[in-house]
């Protein structure tokens, strides 16, 4: 708790330099930028966003943009293998990557100052989403020492947790992988700082809600669903023109 006070007033800080328009005069209407995401459903690092913005007034942008997000079950948890040390999910038994093509109409608050100040818009924004849920695979020991192992999708039906020797890697297994169709929701606020008109940093926190056309199965549990929620933060860095 102690260091998320840190980051805050660190943030706080930062928000306090920046300007709006080119030292020239000239108002730049175009904006791209990347960022990092992270949210209340992925653990530390959630996923990264790519967007594009035009201005479409005076005190409003249209947005356009792709983030690619991890989704977890909020009951997993990470275990060492007893022959390996390696670390693996227990019972897990899918990945869900969200893909989210998004259209974000962004409203202008509060406009910075000239010499300093913030920039802080309200962002609301819709689009669909592209699960791709993916089996969760593990090193399976063929013998007592675990010499011999085989890389299968976690079944804890059938694999033994102490014959686990850890996780089979996140790229292993695409090619069974399933797409889900459904659709998103976000309502964000964003905080834009930084000493040049042409360089943008800044951060964007809010709600993401979606929810998918069936159930995804992520963790053998009876909450499984498909519907998901998360607050998320999403650092971004980019250029305007």
């Amino acid at each position: 708790m102690k260091s998320f006070f840190t980051i805050l007033t660190t943030l706080s800080l930062l928000l306090n330099t920046g300007f709006l328009q080119a030292q020239n005069g000239e108002i730049l209407n175009e904006e791209i930028t990347v960022g990092l995401n992270l949210n209340t459903n992925a653990g530390l690092i959630g996923g990264g966003v790519f967007r594009y913005s035009k201005r479409h007034s005076e005190h409003a942008w249209n947005t356009y943009s792709i983030e690619i997000v991890n989704v977890k079950h909020k009951k997993e948890e990470r275990f060492s293998s007893a022959l390996s040390g390696k670390t693996f999910v227990r019972g897990k038994l899918n990945y869900l990557l969200s893909i989210r093509p998004q259209y974000a109409r962004e409203i202008v608050l509060f406009n910075k100052y000239p010499e300093e100040g913030i920039h802080v818009n309200a962002v609301l924004g819709i689009g669909p989403t592209f699960g791709l849920v993916k089996p969760y695979f593990v090193e399976y020991s063929l013998d007592p020492e675990g010499e011999q192992f085989e890389i299968v999708p976690y079944n804890p039906d059938v694999h033994e947790d102490g014959k686990i020797l850890g996780s089979g890697g996140f790229f292993t297994g695409f090619d069974q992988s399933k797409i889900q169709l459904g659709l998103h929701l976000k309502a964000a606020l964003n905080f834009e700082f930084g000493r040049f008109d042409s360089v943008i940093t800044g951060v964007e926190t809010g709600l993401t809600v979606e929810g998918f056309t069936k159930r995804i199965d992520l963790y053998p549990t009876t909450d499984n669903s498909q519907v998901f929620s998360a607050v998320f933060l999403t650092f971004y860095y980019g250029s305007r023109y």
